[in-house]
C-alpha cells in the first residue's frame, strides 16, 4: 500500500512525465527541475531567452516560485502540467521560470513591479514582460477555471498575448511608468537619522502590535521579526517595559500556538489567522535560526524556560531535519505532503483527528486534549485533521514523543536540499549565539562544520562566493545577502571563539561586498550583481521581511567591524547606509526596523574588553544580561586594541582579571568582580532616547 502511495505521489509531482520536456533537467535548482517534464517549454533566465523574445516578437510569461511552495504546486498541477494550457504558453509567449531562493534579486525587482502595478505580491508570482524585461502586468495564482472570484489562466493568457499584440504602444507606456517608479524607489532621497529617530521609530512600532495576541496586524499573521527586535532593543536601552512585554508575548502566543511544531520542534512559515493557531506549514531555515537569534536575546535577560525550551526544539528540529551531508543545511521543507489517502495536501504529515490522538496515546487523552486545542485548517482541507496549539503551561513532553513517533512513520514533506550562502550564514551565527548563552559546546562545533562547509564549497578562494550548492553544483553568483550573512557568520563565530581568524574573513568579506554591491552614486548596497538583462534599473533592499533587509544585516556588521577594528571605513559605510535610507526609514518604521537596529549597534552597542583569563564566575554576568549590539574581546593586554579603541592602554588591576565597559568613546571605570561587572552592564546599556 506504502508503494502505491509512494507511486501516486511521483505521478502528482511530474504528471507530464510523457508529455515533453524542457530546458530544465540540467538546472542545479530543485524548483527549476521539478519543472522539467512540464510541457511548457521553460527557459531559464539568461541572454538566450531575452533574445529569442526579441527574435520571435513574443512577450515573456516570467513564473517565479520555489520548491516548498504551496500554491507553486496547485499551479503547476492544474495549468503547466495541462497540455492545453502548455500549448497556448508555448505558442504566444517565451516562458521563463525562476527559482526565487536562488535569484532573489530578480524576484525582488518583479515584487516591487507588481506592486507598482496594483498587483498582489505573493508566490508563484506571474509576470507578463515585453521582449526586453519590463513588466506590463502581474498576478500570483490563478486557476485552470475560474474560482474564487478570479479568471482561468487559459483567460489571462489570451488577455495579455492579445494586448501585445493590438496595443504594443499602451503596453510600453505602462512598462515606462513601472521602470521609472522602480528606480524611485530603489533611489531614496538622503536624510539624517539620529538617536532620537531610534525611540519614536520603537513607540511607533508598539501603536501598531497587537496587545492581545502579539505580534502585528491581521491574518495573515508573520513573525515580523527586525519589529519584534526594535522593540527589545527600546527596551532594553530605555526600561519601557512595555516593549518588553510586547516582545515576551509575542513569542510565547508563537511558542504556544500553531506556529511551533509542538511534536517535531522548529516554527512554520507565519499563521494564517489571527491567534497563531493556525499555520501555513512550510519550515523556513532563515526564519528559524533568527528565531532562535531573537529568542536567545531575550532569554539572557528574562531566563523564561519556555524560551529556553523553544530555542533547544528548534535547534534539534534543524540539526535532525535541516542538516544535509558535509554539515550546513537545507533551505526549506515543504507545506505539502501526501495524506494517508494518497493525496497530496497542505500540512498532511503534521495535522491530526480526535481519533489519530486516541489511537496513539490512549487513556491520555483526555488530560492532552485539556492541555492541547486543535484547530481546523482552512476550507480546502477539511476533513484532514486539525493544527495543534497549547491551551497552558503543561507540555506533556512523554505524551508527544509518543504522537511524534507516530508521525514520523507518515510520509515526509519533500525538502529543498539548496544549500544557500545567506541562510546558512543566519544559522550558523544562531547556533554560535546560543551555544554562548546555553553552554552548549556542541552547537558551536556544527556552527564551525557549517561554516566549513560554506567556505569550502561556495567559494573558489575563499573571497569569491556563490549563492547556492545543490548536489555538488554551485548555483548562481552571490547576492550581496550571501556577503550579509557571511558577515554575521563570521563575527558571531570570533565571539564565540575569540579567533582572530574569522575576524579576518569577515573584513575581507566586508571589502568584497563593497567592491561587487555598494552603490557609489547613491549610497547602500545592491541586492543583485551589475550585469543588467533587462531594461529595469539595479534593485536595492530596504525593506524588511520575515527576517531584516540585507542592507540593515550589511550596517549592523559594519557597525560590529569598526568597534573590532577601529578602521573608519567601516563605521563610515554604515553611516552612508543609513543616510540614505533615513527619510524612508523616518516614514515607514515598520518596515525598516532592521536599519534602525543596525543604526542601533552604531549608535549604542557595547564594546566590552576582558583583560586577563576570566573563569565561568567572572562570565556568569554576560548570561543574564541581554546587550544587543554589543561586542566583547578577551586579550592578554589592552595594547593588542586598535590604537583609537576606547580601551586601548587601560591596564590589568592587581593581576586580576578586569573588564572594561565602553561605549563610543568613554569607557567605565575598571571591573574586577561580576558584581560589578553585572552593575556596570545594566547601567552602560542603557541610554537616553
Amino acid at each position: 500500500m506504502n508503494r502505491f502511495i509512494a507511486f501516486l505521489a511521483i505521478l502528482w509531482l511530474a504528471p507530464a512525465a510523457l508529455a515533453g520536456s524542457n530546458s530544465l533537467g540540467q538546472a542545479a535548482s530543485p524548483y527549476l527541475k521539478s519543472h522539467a517534464s512540464d510541457p511548457v517549454h521553460w527557459r531559464q533566465w539568461g541572454p538566450e531567452a531575452f533574445k529569442e523574445a526579441k527574435t520571435q516578437n513574443k512577450p515573456i510569461l516570467l513564473s517565479i516560485g520555489y520548491l516548498t511552495c504551496h500554491w507553486c504546486h496547485v499551479m503547476q498541477k492544474e495549468s503547466f502540467t495541462d497540455p492545453e494550457t502548455a500549448a497556448l504558453i508555448n505558442a504566444r509567449f517565451i516562458p521563463i521560470l525562476v527559482d526565487r531562493e536562488e535569484r532573489l534579486d530578480i524576484d525582488k525587482t518583479y515584487m516591487d513591479a507588481a506592486t507598482i502595478l496594483g498587483g498582489q505580491a505573493g508566490w508563484p508570482l506571474n509576470v507578463f514582460l515585453l521582449p526586453d524585461g519590463r513588466p506590463y502586468w502581474s498576478g500570483v495564482y490563478f486557476p485552470k477555471e475560474p474560482a474564487y472570484g478570479l479568471p482561468s489562466f487559459k483567460n489571462v493568457l489570451n488577455t495579455m498575448a492579445n494586448l501585445y499584440r493590438d496595443k504594443p504602444q499602451d503596453l510600453l507606456f505602462n512598462a515606462n511608468i513601472v521602470g521609472r517608479a522602480l528606480e524611485t524607489s530603489w533611489s531614496p532621497t538622503p536624510g539624517e537619522l539620529t538617536a532620537k529617530d531610534l525611540g519614536n521609530a520603537a513607540l511607533t512600532i508598539l501603536k501598531e502590535a497587537d496587545p492581545f495576541m502579539g505580534g502585528f496586524g491581521a491574518a495573515p499573521k508573520h513573525p515580523e521579526l527586525p519589529n519584534l527586535e526594535r522593540l527589545w532593543r527600546h527596551h532594553i536601552r530605555t526600561g519601557n517595559t512595555e516593549a518588553g512585554d510586547q516582545v515576551s508575548l509575542s513569542l510565547k502566543a508563537m511558542i504556544r500556538g500553531g506556529l511551533f511544531d509542538h511534536l517535531g520542534g522548529g516554527f512554520f512559515r507565519y499563521a494564517t489567522d489571527n491567534q497563531w493557531h493556525i499555520p501555513h506549514f512550510e519550515k523556513m531555515l532563515d526564519i528559524n535560526a533568527e528565531l532562535i537569534s531573537l529568542m536567545t536575546e531575550v532569554w539572557r535577560e528574562t531566563q523564561d524556560p519556555e524560551l529556553a525550551y523553544a530555542i533547544d526544539q528548534t535547534v534539534s528540529f534543524i540539526l535532525r531535519e535541516m542538516q544535509a551531508d558535509g554539515g550546513a543545511f537545507a533551505s526549506a521543507l515543504d507545506a505539502d505532503s501526501i495524506d494517508n489517502k494518497g493525496i497530496m495536501s497542505e500540512g498532511a504529515y503534521y495535522v491530526w483527528t480526535e481519533s489519530q490522538i486516541e489511537s496513539v496515546i490512549g487513556a491520555k487523552s483526555k488530560r492532552f486534549f485539556d492541555a492541547y486545542g486543535l484547530s481546523p485548517l482552512e476550507e480546502e482541507n477539511d476533513g484532514h485533521g486539525f493544527a495543534l496549539h497549547r491551551l497552558g503551561d503543561d507540555r506533556l513532553d512523554e505524551t508527544l514523543a509518543s504522537l511524534f513517533d507516530a508521525r514520523s512513520k507518515r510520509f515526509r514533506p519533500q525538502r529543498d536540499n539548496k544549500v544557500l550562502a545567506d541562510q546558512n550564514g543566519l544559522t550558523i551565527a544562531a547556533l554560535a549565539d546560543a551555544s554562548h548563552a546555553f553552554n552548549r559546546r556542541d552547537w558551536l562545533k556544527v556552527a564551525v562544520q557549517a561554516y566549513v562547509f560554506i567556505e569550502n564549497n561556495l567559494s573558489e578562494n575563499g573571497i569569491d562566493f556563490h549563492h547556492s550548492w545543490v548536489d555538488g553544483r554551485r548555483g548562481s553568483p552571490a547576492l550581496s545577502t550571501d556577503y550579509a550573512g557571511l558577515l554575521k557568520a563570521a563575527l558571531a563565530l570570533h565571539q564565540a571563539t575569540g579567533e582572530k581568524a574569522y575576524l579576518g574573513k569577515a573584513e575581507a568579506w566586508g571589502e568584497q561586498a563593497v567592491k561587487d554591491f555598494w552603490d557609489e552614486k547613491g549610497g547602500g548596497f545592491f541586492t543583485g550583481p551589475k550585469e543588467r538583462l533587462t531594461g529595469l534599473p539595479r534593485p536595492k533592499t530596504m525593506q524588511d521581511g520575515p527576517i531584516p533587509s540585507t542592507n540593515a544585516l550589511l550596517v549592523d556588521s559594519f557597525a560590529r567591524l569598526y568597534a573590532l577594528t577601529g578602521d573608519p571605513k567601516w563605521r563610515d559605510r554604515a553611516e552612508q547606509s543609513l543616510t540614505t535610507f533615513a527619510q524612508r526609514m523616518q516614514a515607514h518604521p515598520r518596515a525598516t526596523s532592521g536599519l534602525f537596529n543596525g543604526a542601533d549597534t552604531l549608535f549604542h552597542g557595547l564594546q566590552i574588553v576582558i583583560i586577563g583569563n576570566p573563569d565561568v564566575g567572572f562570565m556568569a554576568p554576560f548570561k543574564t544580561r541581554s546587550l544587543p549590539g554589543a561586542v566583547m574581546e578577551t586579550l592578554k593586554n589592552s595594547t593588542d586594541l586598535p590604537s583609537g579603541h576606547p580601551a586601548y592602554g587601560k591596564l590589568q588591576i592587581d593581576g586580576k582579571t578586569t573588564a572594561y565597559v565602553c561605549r563610543a568613546t568613554f569607557c567605565s571605570l575598571p571591573v574586577t568582580t561580576k558584581e560589578e561587572l553585572r552593575s556596570v552592564l545594566t547601567t552602560m546599556r542603557r541610554v537616553s532616547l
